[in-house]
């Protein structure tokens, strides 16, 4: 993938809404306007958000949004808040939100349904600093990437974090048990599905067929979505022969090249038991 300036990531957005609006004219989609899901797409950074994107777009009464990604980390102000519960029937808005309260309260009295996919923390840390390093130089936190000597150091700041020199700024890197932490407060949510990135890749990304299948039937049983297993299959298949560079590169075991038995002892001692709410 191309480095993404603020040029690049403009030309993204422009051309993720002009899909959005294009796919809102399809015969399915106008009629998910009637019936379909109100759905929000949520997700721990780094963990296959567009991997999730790409089966919501194939279901038949879903569309995207078309805008971008809500992201509201220390606290939601009420604005964002009232934006996500103005989520229209058959659409689906994307979002790395942890688990406010104000939101999930929100939530509880709505008929919005929440899907938060997660995966191996050790998979998010890799893909946080090489997304951060090689593709979006426009990330707040590139410089300090780029400025470390070698990929183990790049590793371990993203495992540990790095606080801000100024008190009253946020942490330049967020420590991955913190992140983890952060997001637990959503499986206390009846309307949230934790999905797990590991049990949707699939095949192609060193997954299970049997297990993505049963993930993607769980989210559309979860959406009261009425689809075949026929169907579902052909989901499948349709994102299996896609040439998304989410399925190329999002292998279940490609963070073990990274990782020696020093950092893993170092991910181990920092995460404790906040990946385990998650079954990590």
């Amino acid at each position: 993938m191309r480095k993404q300036n603020k040029l690049k990531r403009l030309e993204i957005f422009a051309k993720r809404y002009i899909k959005a609006k294009k796919m809102a004219l399809l015969p399915e989609k106008i009629e998910g306007r009637k019936s379909g899901p109100k759905v929000l797409l949520n997700s721990i950074p780094k963990a296959g958000t567009n991997l999730l994107d790409g089966y919501l777009q194939k279901l038949p009464p879903l569309r995207p949004s078309g805008t971008r990604t809500i992201i509201e980390w220390k606290d939601i102000p009420d604005k964002t808040v009232n934006k996500i519960l103005s989520i229209k029937k058959g659409q689906y808005y994307i979002a790395h939100i942890p688990a406010h309260e104000k939101l999930l309260s929100a939530l509880r009295s709505s008929d919005i349904k929440v899907l938060l996919i997660v995966r191996d923390p050790r998979a998010v840390v890799v893909s946080n600093f090489k997304y951060v390093l090689d593709i979006d130089v426009t990330h707040r936190t590139h410089q300090y990437i780029k400025s470390l000597s070698n990929d183990r150091e790049r590793l371990k700041a993203c495992i540990v974090g790095k606080k801000s020199q100024n008190k009253d700024q946020k942490d330049i890197l967020t420590p991955i048990d913190e992140i983890f932490k952060l997001f637990s407060g959503w499986t206390t949510l009846d309307n949230c599905l934790i999905i797990k990135f590991e049990d949707l890749v699939g095949e192609r990304g060193g997954g299970n067929c049997n297990k993505q299948f049963e993930t993607l039937k769980k989210i559309v049983d979860f959406l009261e979505i009425n689809m075949s297993n026929n169907e579902i299959n052909s989901i499948i298949s349709k994102m299996e022969n896609s040439s998304s560079p989410t399925l190329r590169s999002g292998k279940i075991d490609g963070w073990k090249k990274y990782f020696d038995a020093n950092m893993t002892k170092i991910i181990e001692n920092q995460l404790q038991d906040s990946a385990k709410v998650f079954g990590y």
